[in-house]
């Protein structure tokens, strides 16, 4: 299999949209361009670019299999093929991890995992979590293999790849920050607070730009990113990765980080990143300054009358 840069055929309408294909042909009607999504050659109005993004998602949402719902569901950390070792668990791109795991453990749970092309083909998964560190070349043409394994299966459903944070502190952890020193690279969480703190929101609105910008560029669609917790224990492993304490300068960048990076007010745009922020009110710090995701911090203790309301 080549490169989908290499397979990629692109057609111009006129006072339309450029529209792009790999391995699905395109419908010819009315002197216009459309993705045939299905390669059926039925222009069924969620292929048709000319409606609205609400006809064609109910259009679309009435024709998928329930398979291709469930797999919809779900989201899992994967791995891009030119980190993998052994040249026979790839695809012939070499960009594609195709290893069989059968226990792949985490932090979260202990799994079997199939390889790229079977899990997005057989299970009709569509979201990943992108742990590693790549270069920005390597990231836009992993996403763009995986889109088009994904273009030749079913209705085509496109993949999305998602991060946490990669645009600041020089320090990778996971599950707060996947990477660093490939993307612009930002004082970490609390000094960004600081220097809001000291001269402004408006900073807020210059960093929201670059990540948009360069999140766009490469294809990743999603963040998780960032957290609206509050720091209220500095026993708590992941302090570093909040805004600081104060939960009025939290609200204040919070307003403009994520329409900043989504593009807009309003929603995602085109251009935007769509952002899921971090975690449910009160997930901060636990009883003794653990972490809600493991066992020990399972419990919620408030020391003083309407703690959980004020933080």
């Amino acid at each position: 299999m080549n490169k989908a840069s290499a397979n990629i055929r692109f057609y111009k309408n006129e006072n339309g949209p450029v529209i792009g294909v790999t391995v699905r042909p395109v419908i010819e009607k009315d002197g216009l361009y459309f993705r045939d999504l299905t390669g059926d050659g039925r222009l069924a109005p969620y292929k048709d670019w000319r409606n609205t993004p609400a006809v064609r998602a109910a259009s679309l949402a009435a024709e998928l299999s329930a398979d291709e719902k469930i797999g919809m569901l779900f989201v899992n950390s994967w791995k891009m093929g030119i980190y993998q070792e052994d040249r026979t668990k790839v695809d012939e791109s070499g960009l594609l991890n195709e290893e069989i795991v059968e226990q792949d453990e985490s932090i979260f749970n202990v799994e079997k995992t199939y390889g790229t092309t079977y899990t997005l083909k057989e299970m009709g998964i569509r979201h990943f979590i992108l742990r590693q560190n790549p270069g920005p070349g390597e990231l836009a043409d992993w996403i763009n293999q995986l889109n088009m394994v994904a273009e030749g299966t079913g209705h085509a459903l496109p993949v999305m790849v998602l991060s946490n944070s990669r645009n600041e502190h020089g320090e990778i952890v996971f599950g707060m920050n996947d990477a660093a020193g490939v993307f612009a690279a930002w004082p970490g969480t609390l000094g960004i607070a600081a220097a809001v703190r000291g001269s402004g929101p408006e900073l807020i609105d210059s960093f929201a730009e670059c990540i948009r910008r360069e999140w766009d560029a490469v294809g990743m669609k999603k963040g998780y990113m960032y957290m609206a917790d509050v720091m209220t224990d500095p026993r708590w492993q992941r302090s570093y990765g909040t805004f600081g304490e104060d939960p009025g300068l939290v609200c204040t960048i919070m307003e403009r980080l994520i329409p900043g990076i989504q593009g807009s007010s309003r929603g995602v745009t085109r251009d935007g990143v769509a952002v899921t922020i971090k975690h449910f009110p009160g997930g901060g710090a636990r009883e003794n300054g653990f972490d809600p995701h493991y066992v020990q911090g399972q419990w919620n203790v408030y020391q003083t009358e309407d703690s959980l309301r004020t933080y």
